[in-house]
């Protein structure tokens, strides 16, 4: 079964985390992230589009050559955020699942300032 795999939560949480795990024990996946260009590149507000962008065609490609598990991370509070990831998947006959992952390992991401913490908390929501 394709499957589009979506993991939201705030820094820090966990998400790479437990993507870095499931890509282990996958035989035909790909991880999608904005972390990986945070590492790279620092945290840099201004690229943040470009970058969503960039991953937007990463999983297109992967969707057209039928990558098994797609596993986009690195999401956090708005709906907005991942809903073009959730289209692709209805257009190319993938399921998807929206999973939140919480922090109760007490891990912190130090690569996003405090105050960009607190908002994006703030604006973290459930979709029911």
């Amino acid at each position: 079964m394709k499957t589009l795999l979506i993991l939201r939560g705030l820094p820090g949480a966990g998400k790479s985390t437990l993507a870095k795990h499931l890509l282990l024990h996958s035989v035909n996946a790909k991880e999608l992230s904005l972390d990986l260009f945070i590492e790279q590149f620092g945290y840099h507000e201004t690229m943040m589009k470009e970058w969503s962008n960039e991953l937007k065609e990463k999983c297109e490609f992967y969707m057209q050559n039928e990558v098994e598990l797609i596993i986009y991370h690195g999401v956090n509070a708005q709906g907005w955020s991942y809903t073009p990831f959730l289209d692709m998947a209805k257009e190319h006959d993938y399921t998807a699942f929206v999973l939140i992952v919480e922090n109760f390992h007490g891990g912190i991401n130090e690569s996003v300032p405090v105050l960009k913490w607190n908002k994006m908390q703030e604006k973290f929501k459930i979709h029911l």
